[in-house]
């Protein structure tokens, strides 16, 4: 089995930063994004993750952080990556 996963379309590009890697995440666990167990708010602030994509999502950002065993990566594009 793939150790890595990439969230496809559902959510938008345009929706938050946040909301995408809980979809890619419960994509990942499959469940349903609210069953997720601890919210992805117990591991960091959804809205600071939110507007730090916003102000530097044109310059060469990425990020990495771990949620639910998880590494989640979002590359500069904005792709997400969930591996465990």
């Amino acid at each position: 089995m793939d150790s890595s996963h990439q969230a496809d379309a559902t959510p938008s590009m345009d929706d938050g930063l946040s909301h995408r890697v809980v979809y890619a995440v419960a994509e990942r666990e499959d469940v349903e994004p609210e069953a997720l167990d601890p919210p992805l708010y117990s591991a960091l602030d959804p809205e600071a993750l939110d507007r730090l994509w916003e102000s530097d999502h044109d310059s060469s950002l990425s990020l990495s952080f771990r949620y639910l065993g998880y590494r989640i990566d979002v590359d500069v594009d904005g792709t997400i990556t969930v591996e465990e």
